[in-house]
């Protein structure tokens, strides 16, 4: 489970690279991508070699007939969720900051509403003005709501949809030419995209 909630996270601060990368920072993008995915597949490797470790030992206690760590086994499965280093960085013109429970960046959304999750990056572009939020433990229903909020505002919505996994996404953009998404996935992993770049002068 450690392993798929890393890959998780890896996959949606990429999503958040690549959408800074449209905005023109491809370089940038190249850059952070080598240093933020070397470090979760770290992560993962230990998260794996660990419990590859963990299999063996079992199977060296069944073999012998050890039953006595049945108890410590059972007690070791209730492990605390892993959590996100807080850094704060900056590459070029994008600046960017990761960690737990992040405050929401309001002044970098315009009047976009606070998505309530645990927010652990922010990616913010000082030439376009492009903001990228991954999080964590996000209900699909706030989503949805989210959604709608958008809409409320003003963003046609261009993408919006369910999937059969409980996720949701909703893309669009106001009259202004403003771009705004969110992609919820199932397990409460998401991203949140505002992108002003191409609104009118």
């Amino acid at each position: 489970m450690k392993k798929n909630k890393w890959i998780h996270l890896l996959t949606f601060i990429l999503i958040g690279i690549m959408l800074l990368a449209v905005t023109g920072c491809s370089s940038i993008s190249k850059k952070i991508g080598e240093q933020i995915g070397a470090k979760i597949s770290d992560e993962v490797g230990k998260q794996v070699s660990n419990a590859t470790d963990d299999d063996q030992e079992e199977t060296d206690d069944n073999q012998g007939g050890i039953t006595e760590n049945n108890n410590e086994e059972t007690e070791n499965n209730d492990e605390p969720e892993e959590t996100v280093e807080h850094m704060k960085y900056k590459m070029d013109d994008v600046e960017y900051e990761t960690g737990e429970n992040l405050s929401w960046p309001a002044a970098m959304m315009a009047n976009l509403p606070e998505f309530k999750a645990n927010v652990i990056m922010t990616a913010y572009n000082t030439k376009t003005k492009a903001v990228v939020i991954s999080y964590k433990a996000g209900k699909t229903e706030d989503a949805k709501a989210f959604g709608k909020k958008l809409a409320d505002l003003g963003y046609s919505s261009d993408l919006e949809g369910e999937t059969e996994e409980g996720g949701y996404t909703f893309s669009g953009a106001n009259d202004e030419g403003c771009l705004a998404l969110i992609l919820h996935n199932g397990d409460g992993t998401g991203a949140i995209t505002y992108d002003p770049s191409n609104a009118d002068n």
